[in-house]
């Protein structure tokens, strides 16, 4: 859920600043390298999340993050490679199970570098590696797929929408992450 909230937000800051999508030859939007190709992204997240737990009541948790990205594209074989470092962070997580946890930009350590296809389907080639409670509040892995919105492949008139089913694994010292996310696009 929060990973959908932080899409969100950095496809706002995607289409604020430009962002690396372009027309291609059939008329439809594709990415490609920008025109500015070093970039500053900001978001901020929030959620608020309620369990029931049947006779043990009802377990609330909240999740908050902001961060300032720093991000490079660059041209790569199948597409455009991008580099992502996260110059500032705080991430924090409470929940009544385990305690709260949280993160700074000091838990990430090196760049998140993946490539991406036209269409916006990324490939990792280098994961950050994480610290403490990064893993868990931040998952960089999942800005590789995550982190543009996926586009059609062909032409669309403004208002038409799109679905695309987007699913990746990966694992970590604290166990296997699967995600599937089914996402409209308008």
């Amino acid at each position: 859920m929060k990973y959908v909230a932080l899409s969100a937000l950095l496809l706002f800051g995607m289409t604020a600043c430009g962002g690396p999508a372009t027309v291609g030859p059939n008329g439809g939007l594709r990415y490609g390298v920008p025109t500015t190709p070093s970039v500053t992204y900001v978001t901020e997240s929030s959620q608020e999340i309620g369990i029931d737990a049947g006779a043990m009541g009802t377990m609330n948790m909240t999740a908050s993050s902001e961060a300032t990205l720093g991000v490079t594209f660059a041209a790569a074989a199948n597409g455009v490679e991008v580099t992502t470092t996260f110059d500032e962070l705080t991430a924090s997580m409470t929940q009544p199970m385990g305690g709260s946890l949280s993160a700074t930009e000091s838990d990430v350590e090196g760049p998140l570098v993946f490539s991406m296809d036209a269409k916006g389907k990324g490939t990792p080639i280098t994961i950050p590696s994480t610290k403490g409670s990064a893993e868990q509040l931040i998952a960089p892995v999942s800005f590789v797929h995550d982190f543009f919105p996926r586009l059609p492949g062909r032409a669309v008139d403004p208002g038409a929408t799109w679905t695309d089913t987007i699913s990746w694994e990966f694992s970590t010292a604290e166990g296997d992450q699967s995600t599937v996310a089914v996402l409209s696009y308008t």
